[in-house]
């Protein structure tokens, strides 16, 4: 055989060997499907106590100067917070501090089941209108269990507080504070 037909053998074998599972026949094929739901950020505004926590009380306006800041489910890794607001009060000021709380059903051999609403760490300035990161671990919401001889399930919320202070306020009246609290993704 001469050196052009072993150089053509071997090409067509390379060919072949390389292009044989390409062109090979399917005898067999399935496609399945799978559905994902991506959620963002699901949170609501509770009343900013115990009660609104285990009752899950919408918060509509603030209770004490207290709102409630709760994540029921979210898919990212750090989550900010921007707290803003605006009203007609020409000089209005607001102090607002965010704090985060445990909050569980204790046990007493006194009193059974007590209620927990307990700070954690320390207060932290929130800056209007100015985004800041949060401890989403401490601020997601659990149903609250009540467990007889035993301290239940924990569940975790941020509190934000307003201080308002209205003493550049220099027209006397009846003003509304509109508050928007946001969230996203770092």
């Amino acid at each position: 055989m001469s050196r052009t037909k072993k150089a053509l053998v071997f090409i067509l074998a390379l060919l072949f060997a390389t292009t044989g599972i390409t062109l090979g026949l399917v005898y067999w094929s399935r496609t399945i499907q799978h559905s994902i739901t991506v959620i963002g950020i699901d949170a609501e505004l509770l009343q900013g106590n115990f009660d609104g926590y285990d009752q899950k009380i919408v918060a509509e306006n603030l209770v004490d100067g207290k709102v409630s800041v709760v994540i029921i489910a979210e898919n990212f890794y750090e989550i900010w917070l921007n707290v803003s607001w605006t009203s007609q009060a020409e000089g209005l000021d607001a102090d607002i501090t965010g704090q985060y709380y445990d909050v569980y059903w204790g046990w007493s051999t006194s009193q059974g089941n007590v209620p927990i609403f307990t700070p954690l760490a320390t207060p932290f300035t929130i800056i209007n209108t100015e985004s800041c990161v949060v401890e989403k671990a401490q601020m997601m919401l659990v149903d609250l269990t009540k467990t007889p001889n035993s301290s239940g399930n924990h569940g975790y919320c941020l509190v934000v507080s307003f201080v308002w202070d209205t003493e550049l306020v220099t027209i006397p009246g009846d003003y509304t504070v509109d508050i928007l609290f946001q969230m996203g993704f770092v």
